[in-house]
């Protein structure tokens, strides 16, 4: 049987589907899944036998590892709807904790307890099926598809608040300079003011000088 080995939280457990040969650890809980014949159990306990217990005392849930004279071990769960021993065939494993590589280099030990110690592969799990620690970061999520998207509801935050800084600086720019044309046409006004003011001072000034000439030759 192909095994699996994941690591993930109860809070996710349901949306993992079931999939044969899935050893399933729950961080939050310390307990462990296994999945047979379509079905997922718990993993109550791990016991390392001189031999395969006959079938009418076999204990479902119950992870048996017998040792060889190498030291290693073979390694078999009992299905009681198959009426038959699963080997997890070509794990080493040693009298007290059964230690699982896979082809691939991954590894993973199970003690007697049935505790999985190791940190598993999860490339084939959904990002919500993979636990994420915020303590660090500050974020709220506590897996790792809502911390991806809550980063992402950041930046998109980060960046309409910076596109609207923006909006609004040009406007802002674009009443200073509304502000500095109506000043100059203000002060364009006032100094023709000020023009107009003068040159009807200097006609009244013309005309009284007129009156003060015709009043001299009359008397």
């Amino acid at each position: 049987m192909d095994v699996r080995f994941i690591s993930t939280t109860s809070s996710k457990l349901s949306q993992l589907a079931v999939s044969n040969g899935q050893l399933i650890y729950l961080a939050d809980l310390d307990a462990s899944y296994y999945d047979m014949a379509g079905q997922r159990r718990p993993l109550s306990s791990m016991r390392v036998v001189s031999s395969l217990p006959s079938t009418s005392v076999a204990q479902e849930g119950v992870l048996y590892a017998v040792i060889n004279n190498d030291g290693h071990a073979d390694a078999s769960i009992w299905s009681a709807s198959m009426s038959r021993y699963v080997p997890l065939s070509g794990y080493a494993a040693t009298a007290t904790t059964l230690g699982l590589v896979k082809p691939d280099g991954t590894t993973i030990t199970i003690d007697a307890n049935g505790t999985i110690s190791c940190h598993p592969e999860v490339t084939s799990l959904p990002a919500s099926s993979i636990t994420y620690d915020n303590t660090s970061s500050g974020l709220t999520a506590d897996d790792a598809q809502d911390a991806i998207d809550e980063v992402l509801g950041v930046a998109n935050t980060a960046s309409s608040t910076a596109s609207q800084a923006a909006s609004d600086a040009s406007a802002a720019q674009a009443t200073a300079s509304q502000a500095a044309s109506d000043a100059s046409a203000a002060q364009t006004a006032a100094s023709q003011a000020q023009q107009a003011v003068a040159a009807l001072e200097a006609r009244l000034q013309a005309v009284e000088a007129v009156a003060a000439i015709a009043l001299t030759t009359e008397g």
